[in-house]
């Protein structure tokens, strides 16, 4: 009977000091703030910072990841980074990409004109409106090719400059640069409508040069699919146009075929803004699109 007694006593002493004792476990990545650093605090050891990317961030991440892999397997990046080289026809691939909390596959054409003069690829670069200490704009119109400049968010060559909506006032949208086709990457179930605004993008001077202004307004259209081959136009628009940093843009809403309403759909956005010569010029556009709104 003592040894019970002595034997459930050291088994309430055990569980009292496992009850006593408080450990904290945190979970994390290496970041730039840690790394070489340990913090130990009573019994708690930091092993690193959860940190969650903004929209804007992740979309520039992608599209540079998208871009190294290019690179990487040989294909035609430096198309995108110098229009100069491009060649009629070649097509580039970025794919699910994150844009306006959708993932989209982005799909560009070059297109050349007369003589070459003003070739152009299609691709997408993020909008963002941030000014500087000096009150300027962060980004240029037309960034520079990546040339080991500073790195985002001062610099991505995916991240530019460009007029802003007076209607929505938003730092961030997205750019269609001449010739792309964008397409969500997956099905996106019950969509009712598809929404946004648009204007044509601003002209550089100092990178197009001053002796006119090569864009012109072109058309987009809307499509959506069941099944990623076969297609359906829901509506197009050639939106209006600025010199100014800020205007109305022109708003859009495209209602998707009641047949479709209850399925998993594509959708797809086509700009052709790819080059071409007319008038004894070389012409190309960009379209800026913000608030792009998938509804279901």
């Amino acid at each position: 009977m003592k040894i019970e007694r002595l034997m459930r006593l050291a088994l309430v002493i055990f569980v009292m000091m496992m009850f006593s004792v408080s450990i904290t476990v945190t979970y994390g990545y290496w970041t730039s703030s840690v790394l070489g650093n340990s913090y130990i605090k009573q019994n708690q050891i930091m092993i690193g910072e959860w940190q969650t990317l903004s929209e804007e961030e992740q979309s520039v991440q992608d599209l540079e990841t998208s871009a190294e892999w290019i690179e990487n397997n040989g294909g035609p990046i430096g198309m995108v980074y110098d229009n100069f080289t491009v060649t009629n026809g070649t097509q580039v691939s970025f794919e699910n990409i994150l844009l306006e909390g959708i993932e989209w596959d982005i799909l560009g054409t070059g297109t050349t004109d007369r003589n070459n003069k003003r070739p152009t690829i299609g691709f997408v670069q993020v909008i963002d409106r941030t000014l500087n200490s000096f009150n300027q704009p962060l980004h240029q119109i037309l960034p520079d090719a990546p040339t080991g400049v500073l790195p985002y968010p001062e610099y991505s060559f995916f991240l530019a400059n460009d007029v802003l909506n007076t209607n929505t006032n938003n730092l961030s949208s997205i750019r269609l640069n001449y010739d792309v086709v964008i397409t969500t990457s997956n099905p996106i179930d019950n969509v009712t409508s598809i929404s946004f605004y648009a204007y044509r993008g601003l002209y550089d001077s100092a990178n197009e040069g001053t002796t006119y202004n090569p864009l012109v307004s072109r058309e987009f259209t809307v499509s959506v699919s069941s099944d990623g081959i076969n297609w359906t136009n829901i509506g197009s628009g050639t939106p209006g146009n600025t010199t100014s940093m800020s205007a109305s843009f022109n708003y859009y809403s495209f209602n998707v075929p009641s047949n479709l309403q209850n399925l998993g759909i594509y959708i797809r956005i086509d700009f052709n803004g790819g080059s071409v010569f007319s008038g004894g010029n070389h012409y190309y556009s960009r379209l800026v699109i913000d608030e792009l709104n998938i509804n279901n």
